[in-house]
């Protein structure tokens, strides 16, 4: 069983994620971040990018994020994004989903 820790992405609107994870993998202004559990604590900002979520069963998600800021604490990460959305939200015309 892998470790998890807890993923909260929050935009100015609502909550939009908030459910154990395995590992995400973002991109900062600095280049892509991998996040795993017990990892160190930062504060970084966001680009506009599509976020990888890896599950505990194995699969993954996606969500695009539309920039703001990752917080990492000792057993929570917090995505603080301008606009998120899931695959299942997306109406087709996001140019991030589209590969635009």
């Amino acid at each position: 069983m892998a470790t998890t820790y807890r993923l909260r992405v929050v935009t100015p609107e609502r909550t939009i994620y908030d459910r154990p994870v395995v590992m995400i993998v973002v991109r900062s202004t600095e280049g892509e971040i991998g996040i795993l559990a017990h990892h160190m604590q930062i504060i970084t900002p966001l680009l506009p990018h599509i976020m990888t979520i890896y599950l505990e069963d194995g699969k993954t998600e996606q969500m695009t994020i539309g920039g703001g800021f990752l917080e990492v604490q000792a057993d929570e990460t917090t995505v603080l994004a301008d606009s998120a959305e899931t695959a299942d939200m997306v109406d087709g015309e996001c140019p991030i989903f589209r590969g635009n």
